[in-house]
């Protein structure tokens, strides 16, 4: 979300790199981007209707290619944020509502605050009293990805200390990021 709001408060005013269709002056100027600034490793893919019209790679750290898989990360979380919103739109969750009323195939610990007073509004905006501070973990190619339920009890963290996600705050008391809050909203949507 915080992604997408700095895009447009940050970009809206500005110029196009190149005309509505000009993919060559787009890509051309993508290049020189890159080029002009030390970045990691970088993969750009311009589709129109639905198939690659151009593509660009580049490896400061290795060899950069179509077939390179780069982690998504927090990216998921305006994808997770729109599917909630579309069920709240459908009338089938209320984002006031705890969220333990949804949930099937897990549930939050038990801690020493009411777990009650963490909701999908909550849990969207980061005050619902989780302090998992997440940073995930990536995965190898060859490793099981876990599924959500088992990342819930026992997510690797990118610190690579262990953690735990559990309601330590009073839930609505104060801001604390918190990856293992959109895991719980992944596993409501599904």
């Amino acid at each position: 979300s915080a992604v997408v709001v700095y895009g447009v408060l940050a970009g809206w005013w500005h110029r196009g790199l190149a005309g509505t269709g000009d993919t060559p002056s787009f890509m051309a100027a993508v290049r020189t981007m890159v080029s002009s600034e030390p970045h990691g490793d970088v993969a750009v893919a311009l589709l129109t209707k639905g198939q690659v019209a151009d593509e660009f790679y580049a490896g400061a750290v290795g060899a950069v290619n179509r077939e390179t898989v780069f982690p998504v990360a927090s990216m998921s979380k305006w994808v997770t944020a729109v599917g909630v919103m579309q069920l709240v739109r459908e009338g089938k969750i209320d984002l006031d509502a705890p969220v333990a009323r949804y949930l099937t195939r897990w549930t939050l610990p038990a801690g020493q605050f009411d777990n009650s007073g963490v909701t999908t509004r909550r849990l969207l905006s980061h005050t619902a009293g989780l302090t998992d501070g997440l940073g995930f973990g990536d995965y190898r190619l060859d490793e099981r990805l876990p599924t959500l339920e088992e990342s819930l009890r026992a997510p690797r963290a990118s610190s690579g200390q262990p953690t735990a996600i559990a309601v330590e705050y009073a839930p609505g008391a104060r801001w604390q990021y918190s990856g293992g809050g959109y895991l719980i909203l992944q596993l409501l949507v599904e």
